[in-house]
């Protein structure tokens, strides 16, 4: 369902091992604008590449192909981070694809935890008409200090907006029906809080 037919906005932070790990849940205001990415894309996966996308079309997008709809979500990413009090924000654009699930594809659990700190975005662009609330669902799991693993699953509908801490494991439930989204990296910047008055 999604949140013009609930006539709601929303934006909830998960987090856990004091704010180490943390998603943010919210909207991303016209995404409509954006289906256009999705036009005749072919998977352009090198042969040899192994990727957590299982029975999908996973397109990735250079640099300089996707720097404007990069600029738009890390304004939008921003904006939920400095909602958020954070003392990160997303700086320069890392990587950015597009998966097209077919019915029955799934995500493996794995991260974005490479070469920088990252924070990661998702963007959906189809709702979950089944009434299984995961079903085609990202899920993340939680590691606390005393050993508690937290496993959080975060439906999905046409226009909700993830961002999490890229080192943080995730995946996404095999889903019925096809689903697209986009998922932009970006290289996580530090801001400098310092109150100098």
């Amino acid at each position: 369902m999604s949140t013009k037919t609930m006539g709601i906005q929303m934006t909830r932070l998960l987090s856990a091992f004091h704010y180490q790990q943390w998603v943010i849940e919210s909207d991303f205001p016209d995404h409509e604008k954006l289906e256009y990415l999705f036009d005749g894309l072919e998977d352009n996966r090198a042969p040899n590449q192994t990727t957590a996308t299982n029975n999908g079309i996973q397109h990735y997008y250079t640099n300089e192909e996707i720097e404007d709809v990069a600029d738009m979500v890390r304004t939008r990413t921003n904006e939920l981070l400095a909602e958020q009090k954070s003392p990160v924000s997303a700086g320069e654009l890392d990587h950015a694809w597009t998966i097209t699930y077919n019915p029955g594809g799934w995500q493996a659990l794995h991260s974005h935890s490479y070469r920088y700190n990252i924070i990661s975005t998702v963007l959906y662009f189809d709702t979950n008409e089944s009434e299984n609330t995961s079903n085609g669902a990202l899920y993340s799991i939680f590691s606390e200090p005393d050993g508690d693993q937290l496993v959080n699953v975060y439906p999905y509908w046409a226009g909700k907006f993830v961002v999490m801490e890229g080192a943080i494991f995730h995946g996404a439930y095999p889903t019925t029906s096809t689903r697209r989204c986009l998922i932009i990296d970006f290289k996580q910047s530090i801001n400098d809080n310092t109150d100098t008055k």
